[in-house]
């Protein structure tokens, strides 16, 4: 099995254990952000939770493929770079070889 089918099957557990714990929870809250407080049920708060801590995760994740993939396309700049400078010195180290060689005398 990949890594990917595993997460995604561990996520589907998660979101089952989540979702009974939210329904054997179900009773009103009361609910206090800062200045603004309000009565919701307790399923409702546990799953938006789950949810903003759900794209929280997803949008961290997203920002580090971003930054792996602009490491990745400067490396392989670099890497062409370096290709094209191993090429350009190999091509002045054979020519002057062939002037040595032209440059011996025969006997």
């Amino acid at each position: 099995m990949q890594k990917n089918q595993v997460f995604f099957i561990g996520s589907l557990i998660f979101a089952i254990i989540v979702t009974i714990f939210a329904l054997t929870n179900a009773g009103p809250v009361s609910v206090n952000l800062l200045i603004y407080e309000f009565k919701a049920s307790q399923a409702i708060v546990i799953f938006i939770s789950a949810m903003v801590g759900a794209l929280i995760v997803v949008f961290l994740s997203l920002w580090k493929q971003i930054e792996f993939k602009k490491k990745i396309r400067s490396l392989q700049r670099r890497n062409e770079e370096l290709l094209k400078n191993i090429d350009d010195l190999t091509n002045v180290q054979n020519s002057i070889i062939e002037e040595e060689v032209i440059a011996v005398p025969l006997k």
